[in-house]
């Protein structure tokens, strides 16, 4: 009977030990799963701070740079063959994308190259080809809604004729809704029920050591990535594979709208200084309705 007893009594604490050891495996994995989603929720961030101080640090009197929505262009003082302005020297991009990076005279082409392959992205063709789906491999929509279903409808048959859009960027309803708000069909991607506003950006593919990848989908059988600095070592393997994917576009200060110069012809701000200008301001007050920067 003590042999019995001290063998459960073994029997127990080994068993007692083996739950305690799998619970903290289970924790710590759960804990290592967090932190990679977190570094992969800052990458992007972190490109685009790089991008940015690559495109404007150390420019010396040699270059100047400008910056649009998605970009930042580099432009040399240079003026050959009697053109009227210096030619684009680099771009930086500042969304995801095959080549971060375009250098030399080609680089407005590339970019004019790269927005009419976007703008042919066409959700439509993986809802309803029978090759494997490609579209979504190689790009990501931003702005791709969340569905809400009515409570009584099953969640495994989602009815997107029937659910409420919810979308991360633009509602397509401000067309109708906001004066001035258009959008060119002819240059929107293509649309289907589940992307009815889409904004494609690239996948970037995270490896596990830190190299970038995108998705080529020259061949819908066979989808195949390949390293953003052409570098065959940085591509996929078995012990190096994907941890994650990330997408992003990124708008700098001018996207913005201001107020006080795109409805009225002439802006209004409070009166500082006793001046012409000033005085104006103090006899003309907008109205209610009206808006101002006080």
């Amino acid at each position: 009977m003590l042999v019995l007893a001290a063998m459960a009594l073994i029997a127990f604490l080994a068993l007692a030990i083996m739950t305690f050891v799998r619970s903290e495996d289970r924790n710590s994995r759960a804990a290592a799963d967090l932190v990679e989603v977190r570094l992969l929720a800052d990458l992007p961030e972190k490109l685009v701070i790089s991008q940015v101080r690559r495109a404007t640090a150390n420019l010396d009197a040699k270059y100047t740079w400008a910056s649009q929505p998605g970009a930042i262009r580099v432009f040399g003082i240079s003026n050959e063959n009697g053109k009227p302005r210096s030619d684009t020297s680099a771009i930086y991009k500042l969304y995801s994308s095959e080549d971060m990076v375009l250098i030399g005279d080609g680089a407005r082409k590339s970019l004019s190259e790269e927005a009419e392959e976007i703008s042919e992205v066409n959700w439509a063709a993986d809802a309803t080809a029978e090759a494997p789906i490609t579209t979504g491999a190689v790009y990501a929509d931003l702005n791709e809604p969340a569905v809400v279903q009515p409570v009584q409808r099953q969640r495994d048959k989602p009815d997107f004729k029937k659910g409420a859009f919810i979308y991360p960027i633009i509602d397509p309803a401000a067309i109708k809704q906001v004066d001035g708000f258009t959008v060119d069909e002819n240059a929107a991607p293509k649309r289907t029920i589940a992307h009815t506003f889409p904004m494609p950006a690239r996948w970037i593919y995270v490896l596990r050591d830190g190299s970038l990848c995108v998705a080529d989908g020259s061949n819908p059988e066979n989808i195949r990535l390949k390293s953003t600095t052409g570098d065959a070592n940085s591509e996929p393997t078995e012990d190096n594979p994907v941890v994650g994917r990330i997408a992003f576009w990124t708008d700098d200060e001018g996207c913005k709208l201001n107020i006080n110069t795109a409805s009225e012809p002439a802006p209004w701000d409070t009166p500082h200084t006793r001046s012409k200008t000033d005085e104006d301001y103090a006899q003309a007050i907008p109205a209610k309705g009206e808006y101002y920067r006080l």
